[in-house]
């Protein structure tokens, strides 16, 4: 997605209302469009390869990337993780490495010279 004229990447009051404002026309392209960032993940391919949309101050190009294939199960394993990361970041947990363990570091209980952080480990895999 990108938007004319530029916005801040930082300032995401505004992209959140430019994304509010083209919902409607995105989801009569888009099956089920879920936005993050400057990125617009669908449920099924777009039948237009790349569409733009105006409002009252700002053109918004959208143009297909890439398409996953979900039913390779590690593809999809991987999608929902990046997702699991993403919500998690949002509700002010910190992932410490690639593990998949998310710790609340404004809470700490201090132990000697150490803190410790109350977490939780949460990852998705296959059984």
């Amino acid at each position: 997605m990108k938007i004319t004229p530029p916005i801040e990447a930082k300032n995401v009051t505004l992209r959140e209302e430019i994304v509010r404002s083209i919902m409607p026309s995105v989801k009569t392209k888009l099956s089920h469009p879920v936005f993050r960032g400057f990125n617009i993940y669908a449920k099924d391919e777009s039948k237009e390869k790349q569409f733009e949309i105006k409002t009252d101050k700002y053109l918004v190009a959208i143009q297909q990337r890439k398409v996953f294939d979900l039913s390779n199960r590690k593809v999809f394993q991987l999608f929902m993780n990046v997702g699991l990361r993403g919500i998690m970041s949002r509700l002010g947990f910190i992932e410490i490495g690639k593990s998949g363990k998310y710790f609340d570091v404004s809470k700490s209980s201090q132990i000697d010279k150490l803190k410790m952080y109350k977490g939780f480990s949460s990852n998705f895999m296959e059984l």
